[in-house]
């Protein structure tokens, strides 16, 4: 009892800080829901919501206007909500080990400079990915990934591409292209390179 009411009053703090300095910080509180309704987080710049146990990224974040970061790192969700593209400052996203199976067309009309998705159940990445022309670092490793779309080779500011451990047998010409610092596609069946 006593230990559950430490944990509501430190969530609270929680929530009271986000409220006057923009960065919340909700990580590794088991939580299955997102408990802010009773305070006005719509000035947060950045959000910490990993280690829980969420299904679905909650609504009220994608309402947070300002958001730059949003890290949903080692959650449950299956799916991204169109209502992501309220974030239009958006530049930083975690959504590593959850339970994702595709990457929706609409999130690549975000401002996205670093997008990490390793460790989900992706067969595919939609061929939209050429529109997040900001994108400097891009993690898709340990996932089921049979084809990396050619509109890759759009992406003029990747300098980071983590492929590692999917089921590509091949890698499409146009990364060549890319002023990449970091590339690693280790643990996949590549046979051919361009």
């Amino acid at each position: 009892q006593q230990q559950q009411h430490h944990t509501a009053r430190s969530l609270d703090r929680a929530l009271e800080d986000a409220v006057s300095s923009g960065i919340l910080n909700l990580s590794g509180r088991k939580l299955r829901e997102f408990p802010g309704l009773s305070y006005d987080l719509t000035d947060t710049t950045q959000a910490d919501l990993s280690k829980n146990h969420l299904t679905e990224i909650p609504p009220e974040v994608c309402l947070f206007a300002p958001l730059e970061s949003l890290n949903l790192y080692h959650n449950c969700i299956k799916c991204i909500p169109e209502a992501i593209i309220n974030l239009q400052m958006l530049t930083y996203l975690d959504i590593s080990r959850n339970l994702l199976t595709v990457l929706p067309k609409y999130l690549f009309s975000l401002p996205l400079k670093v997008l990490l998705v390793s460790n989900n159940k992706l067969v595919s990445i939609p061929e939209e990915i050429g529109r997040a022309r900001e994108l400097m670092e891009l993690d898709v490793s340990c996932n089921e990934i049979q084809v990396l779309p050619a509109q890759v080779g759009r992406l003029q500011a990747l300098r980071e591409l983590n492929i590692r451990k999917n089921c590509l047998h091949m890698l499409p010409e146009e990364l060549a292209d890319l002023p990449l610092i970091q590339l690693d596609f280790s643990c996949n069946k590549i046979t051919e390179f361009p």
